[in-house]
């Protein structure tokens, strides 16, 4: 494996860099990238997915940067740019994220890997698949004030629609986050509250 000095900008493409044993060729995360809980704490911390510390990250003297269209901010690209090799990868759903293993596979030497992890998601996808309840219908929030919901093109979305569900959220707009109209009273199956963005506590779920 070559000398890789990665920056990663968003906390589930930190995780697939370990998964994928490029751990050690990690030099800079954000603060929210907590997980592997024994191994991520060596990592550099270079801030938070909306406002990273780009002179910190410079210092670093990084190969690549991963950067992330839905957790970094849109302006900030350029300024990845211009510090070395920034690759653009967002995964939305399944495909997309088996796209990014083959990415990260092409780039960083780790085919034996990423064939691996491809295979367990897929695994996993059709044990969950043969367990679920068909057809049920689901909301998840993700923000309170307003009331936000995970909509069409997230992978929430994709995901719980892939073993079954009907995403209700849809009632309110065709949005990828759509905001919940006041005074809806919800029929769904399910309701999943979020532990981030928005932390729901306990005290929400009446």
């Amino acid at each position: 494996m070559k000398n890789f000095r990665i920056v990663s900008l968003c906390p589930s493409t930190t995780l697939t860099l370990f998964d994928l044993g490029l751990g050690t060729s990690l030099v800079g995360r954000t603060k929210y990238c907590i997980k592997p809980e024994n191994e991520v704490g060596n990592v550099e911390s270079v801030g938070g997915t909306k406002n990273p510390n780009w002179q910190r990250i410079a210092a670093l003297n990084p190969s690549h940067i991963l950067f992330n269209m839905e957790e970094n901010e849109a302006d900030d690209l350029a300024k990845a740019q211009a510090i070395c090799k920034t690759l653009v990868d967002t995964p939305v759903d399944i495909d997309t994220t088996l796209q990014q293993l083959k990415n990260f596979a092409e780039i960083f030497g780790v085919y034996d890997q990423a064939i691996e992890w491809q295979n367990k998601i897929l695994d996993k996808l059709n044990e969950l698949q043969s367990i679920a309840k068909t057809d049920f219908s689901f909301l998840y929030f993700i923000w309170d004030k307003p009331k936000m919901l995970a909509g069409r093109g997230t992978y929430i979305d994709a995901l719980l629609s892939a073993v079954g569900g009907r995403n209700l959220a849809l009632i309110f707009s065709e949005e990828r986050y759509p905001k919940m109209s006041e005074g809806f009273s919800s029929k769904a199956d399910v309701v999943f509250l979020s532990s981030e963005p928005f932390h729901y506590q306990e005290k929400h779920i009446p």
